[in-house]
């Protein structure tokens, strides 16, 4: 869904009247637009970008959560809305995404998991946009865009070989004490996604297997 498909939806069920869109490194160029749009829809469009940020454990390895930014658009310029030190961030982060989605593409070629005139295609179908890590997920379980004998029954296999193959690309991460503190300087607040995945019942934090 567009931003503005999913302010369309929300209006429609007016069940809540303040949004966020958010998404991992990305920051709509037209946020400000966004904003007169929900307004005229009776809905308060909260500027907002997600950030995956990665956290010590007492074992010493590590586990990647994620960080919501949010600003109000009425206290900074631009149309994105956003305070240029954190438009700083998402595009170095989105640039960095980017070149690891591509290593781990043609990573895969090489290993003989995917085609090499598929990656190619599905590569200029995406023109601009970043051929995720998800969609490469996706390929390597169909049979159109992977090399015979070497099709993956699920997504979660893929995931596994990708984390297996390219751990170091996987994901683009910030240590999360420096993002908080960079958000705050900037007037803006944060919080954590999906807190039932770090979180379980009466706070009881998941473990990695949960």
């Amino acid at each position: 869904l567009t931003p503005k498909q999913i302010i369309e939806m929300v209006a429609r069920e007016k069940k809540v009247g303040v949004i966020s869109i958010t998404d991992h490194f990305k920051v709509a160029q037209r946020y400000r637009g966004h904003v007169r749009f929900a307004k005229r829809r009776g809905i308060e469009l909260v500027v907002g970008a997600e950030f995956d940020a990665r956290i010590r454990l007492p074992d010493k390895d590590y586990m990647t959560i994620d960080v919501l930014a949010y600003f109000n658009p009425d206290t900074n310029a631009g149309d994105r809305g956003v305070p240029p030190p954190i438009i700083s961030i998402v595009d170095m982060l989105s640039r960095e995404r980017r070149e690891a989605c591509n290593k781990i593409a043609w990573g895969l070629v090489d290993l003989g998991y995917l085609m090499e005139d598929t990656v190619e295609r599905r590569q200029k179908d995406y023109g601009n946009q970043i051929l995720g890590k998800a969609e490469i997920a996706r390929m390597l379980t169909s049979p159109r865009h992977a090399c015979s004998g070497k099709v993956l029954g699920s997504t979660e296999e893929a995931w596994d070989l990708m984390r297996r193959e390219f751990r170091t690309l996987v994901r683009q991460t910030i240590d999360p004490t420096d993002l908080c503190n960079i958000v705050r300087k900037e007037g803006g607040l944060t919080s954590i996604a999906h807190p039932g995945r770090i979180l379980g019942p009466k706070g009881k934090r998941l473990s990695r297997g949960d």
